[in-house]
């Protein structure tokens, strides 16, 4: 209907710039999730402690969980471990 061939849209800059952003946003959120399920134990277990112990650091903790998750895709996989610091 339009012959366009696939070669032009391979090779076109938008195609390839798109192709990018999805590699660098699954990438992102994949070593995110990795991070994160490594470490939750250590970070329920301190940041957790830390609020029990002194409860004005509440917000200092909500703070620095906020600065590890500043990217949206880790929202979801930081988003029960919040839950669990918060619940603790």
């Amino acid at each position: 209907m339009c012959k366009v061939k696939v070669s032009d849209v391979t090779n076109g800059s938008v195609f390839k710039s798109g192709m990018v952003a999805i590699v660098s946003v699954y990438g992102v959120a994949w070593m995110a999730e990795t991070y994160f399920g490594a470490y939750l134990p250590e970070f329920k277990e301190t940041l957790g402690q830390i609020v029990l112990d002194y409860p004005w650091t509440y917000a200092i903790v909500l703070f620095l969980i906020s600065k590890l998750l500043t990217y949206s895709p880790c929202l979801n996989a930081g988003d029960s471990w919040i839950k669990t610091i918060l619940a603790y």
